[in-house]
């Protein structure tokens, strides 16, 4: 009997990587970020990209994912030309085209890829945090593995943004982070993560309420001082959904 697995990632694209220029062609999109599959799955049937828009704009632009076994080696640095050695762990890839997203949205697109990639499971189980006595990493029973992810730009993704902050905050200061210049409703949501352009750690936002307020999670307060006129950004501008086909 067939059966299917997904997982959901949210990669982590550096606010002042995403500040300083529009990505190009072939420029790291993100580095490796792990996510674990059960051992029963082996095939990558599908991937569902969710992809913010900048200032209200979507953007439609192609991008490649690549996963390996490991992340003991770098594609290169966020933003820039990809630069690594050749490296055995790299196990496929699947690209994202320009012909994948639909085109209803205005803040955000949604591309769709479905294919059938044969994947190699990483030989060795992800173990969980538990310690034997004999010092030995506890491996669960329904053995999960490790994989990684990583992603390289193919077109101009483009996340540079000015919804800006309203006066100072103080570290711990504000649990409302008031904006301007750009609407906060055109670019954030609940459950996003929110740096300054300096990668100030602002905090994760509880919800929007209006285009000039950024309320942040319950009980929370920005963690890093906020300078007038700081840039905010959403440090996980794609969100990948993978989907794994199985044998029962």
């Amino acid at each position: 009997m067939r059966g299917f697995h997904n997982v959901t990632i949210k990669p982590t694209i550096t606010a002042s990587l995403q500040h300083t220029a529009a990505f190009s062609a072939d420029d790291v999109l993100f580095n490796w970020t792990k996510f674990n599959v059960p051992r029963k799955c082996g095939r990558l049937i599908g991937v569902v990209a969710l992809v913010r828009g900048t200032n209200g704009a979507r953007q439609e632009q192609a991008f490649d994912l690549y996963f390996s076994k490991s992340d003991d080696f770098s594609l290169g640095t966020i933003n820039s030309a990809v630069s690594f050695q050749p490296n055995n762990d790299l196990i496929g890839a699947v690209a994202v085209p320009a012909t994948a997203y639909n085109d209803g949205l205005n803040t955000m697109e949604v591309a769709t890829v479905s294919g059938s990639l044969q994947i190699s499971m990483n030989p060795v189980p992800d173990p969980d945090t538990t310690t034997l006595d004999s010092g030995r990493k506890k491996y669960p029973h329904n053995e999960s593995y490790a994989m990684y992810i990583g992603g390289v730009a193919q077109g101009g993704l483009d996340w540079r943004s000015t919804v800006k902050t309203t006066g100072a905050h103080s570290a711990g200061a504000s649990n409302d982070i008031t904006v301007d210049t750009t609407s906060a409703l055109l670019n954030f949501a609940k459950g996003d993560v929110l740096h300054a352009q300096d990668d100030a750690v602002v905090g994760t936002v509880g919800s929007i309420p209006d285009a000039t307020s950024v309320i942040l999670a319950t009980n929370t307060t920005n963690t890093a001082a906020l300078a007038n006129n700081d840039d905010l950004y959403n440090i996980n501008p794609i969100t990948i959904t993978l989907t794994f086909a199985y044998e029962h």
